[in-house]
Formats: C-alpha cells, sequence, structure tokens
C-alpha cells in the first residue's frame, strides 16, 4: 500500500470501504483507517506503527455517520484523533 503524508487513500471499489490517513505527531508515524462494511455507521480507529508486526490500534470515537457522509467521517476522525493524541500527552505531563 502506498501511503502518502497527510493525504488520504481511498478504497471504495469494494466492500468493505477503506480509507487510510497518514501523519506525524510528535516524531511518531500514526494512521486514521476509517471503514464502512455494507451497513452504517463508518467506524475510524487510530493505528501507530501501521506497518510494522506490533501495530497499535484505538477505536475512535466518532459519531453515527451514514455510506454518504465520507467528507464528515474524515473530518471527525481526524478531529477525534488529534483529541486523543492531545490528551495522551496532557496525561503523561
Amino acid at each position: 500500500m502506498n501511503l502518502h503524508l497527510n493525504e488520504w487513500l481511498n478504497d471504495l471499489c469494494g466492500f468493505p470501504y477503506q480509507c487510510y490517513y497518514q501523519f506525524i505527531y510528535n516524531e511518531t508515524r500514526y494512521t486514521i483507517y476509517i471503514r464502512w462494511r455494507e451497513s452504517d455507521p463508518w467506524t475510524a480507529d487510530l493505528i501507530t506503527d501501521f506497518e510494522e508486526v506490533d501495530e497499535n490500534w484505538v477505536e475512535l470515537e466518532i459519531p453515527f455517520l451514514r455510506e454518504g457522509q465520507l467528507n464528515e467521517v474524515k473530518k471527525e476522525a481526524i478531529n477525534c484523533a488529534n483529541m486523543y493524541l492531545e490528551k495522551i500527552d496532557h496525561d503523561r505531563h
């Protein structure tokens, strides 16, 4: 899979629909993974070290969004990931 930083990779040709977004936060690479499995709602996860064997997945709590709301899902997933990472940073200090 060819992921580029700060760009969505969309795989919407079959089920499940899947989208990936990689970014770096505090020198760590993260991937947001969203999917839709032939029924609502979309789900989202934040993954650390996506291409490593020991990847770490955290479910993101996005609102209930339907199939046709992909742009909203992407925005919500990025917002939730940022809030999660900021909370982790705050709790460490």
